[in-house]
């Protein structure tokens, strides 16, 4: 993988983020901390903390007209959504004829949600300036029905097959491959790739 600023790069070379379309996406705590709440007998009981991060996140719907938010869960070490990224004038607004509306890149969408959600939360812990994410994200490119199907399902499904488990974003100390990052484990409820 190519390296921007002393960092892996983990977005697909050459695709325009800011272009109308659907992502899947992980977002971890910091250190993979255990703070948004607790999975119960398959279903995830959030606690304050992951009450905050719920409405930061549907805040991103109502905040950005370029924005729908489909399914979503918040684990108690990372959440799962998947955003769409489309005009304005999918949502009903006027936009002039012959151009394309420049969208919101969905690295500044999860920069706003993270920001703001960190604040929020900073805020209930009296932590000003504490991390509350990992530096990064992964996402996944949905390229069409059936993928957005299969990611709707695996995100439904995740509170109920939910292990503890650890990830990392990869960054500048990881360049000797000890404690890099990983895609999460992939298994037999996978999104699997589009084969042409």
């Amino acid at each position: 993988m190519a390296a921007t600023h002393g960092r892996r790069q983990l977005r697909l070379r050459r695709w325009d983020y800011s272009r109308p379309a659907c992502y899947s996406i992980t977002i971890s705590t910091l250190n993979s901390a255990h703070l948004l709440g607790e999975v119960v007998r398959g279903e995830m009981r959030l606690n304050a903390t992951g009450h905050i991060v719920a409405d930061c996140w549907r805040w991103l719907g109502t905040h950005f007209a370029d924005v729908t938010l489909d399914e979503w869960t918040l684990m108690p070490t990372h959440m799962h959504g998947i955003v769409r990224l489309s005009p304005p004038a999918a949502h009903g607004e006027n936009v002039v004829a012959g151009e394309r509306p420049r969208l919101k890149p969905l690295g500044g969408v999860i920069g706003a949600f993270k920001t703001r959600s960190t604040k929020e939360v900073n805020r209930l812990r009296g932590t000003p300036g504490a991390a509350l994410w990992q530096r990064g994200y992964w996402e996944r490119v949905i390229r069409d029905e059936y993928e957005l199907s299969r990611a709707r399902e695996y995100i439904r499904r995740n509170p109920r097959r939910y292990r503890p488990r650890t990830y990392t974003v990869p960054d500048d100390d990881d360049a000797d491959g000890v404690g890099a990052a990983r895609e999460p484990p992939r298994d037999d409820t996978r999104i699997p790739p589009v084969r042409r």
